[in-house]
C-alpha cells in the first residue's frame, strides 16, 4: 500500500527501469552487510554477541 502512494508521489525519472535496478543492486549489497554485521551468518551462532576484549585491548594500549 505504501508503494502504490509512493509511485503516484515520485518524480518519473525515479521510476525508471535503471533507477529501479539501482535500487534492488543497492539492497542485494545491504542485506548480506546487514547479515555479516550482526553475524547472522554463523551457522553455529544465532544471537548477536559482542565481546568486551577488543574495548579492554584497547584500553590496556592508552594507558602505557
Amino acid at each position: 500500500m505504501a508503494g502504490m502512494r509512493l509511485r503516484s508521489t515520485l518524480p518519473d525519472t525515479h521510476i525508471e527501469e535503471r533507477s529501479k535496478s539501482t535500487i534492488t543492486a543497492s539492497i542485494g549489497l545491504v542485506a548480506p552487510m546487514t547479515s555479516l554485521v550482526l553475524e547472522l551468518g554463523s551457522p553455529f551462532e544465532g544471537i548477536v554477541k559482542v565481546s568486551s576484549e577488543p574495548m579492554r585491548h584497547a584500553l590496556t594500549l592508552m594507558n602505557r
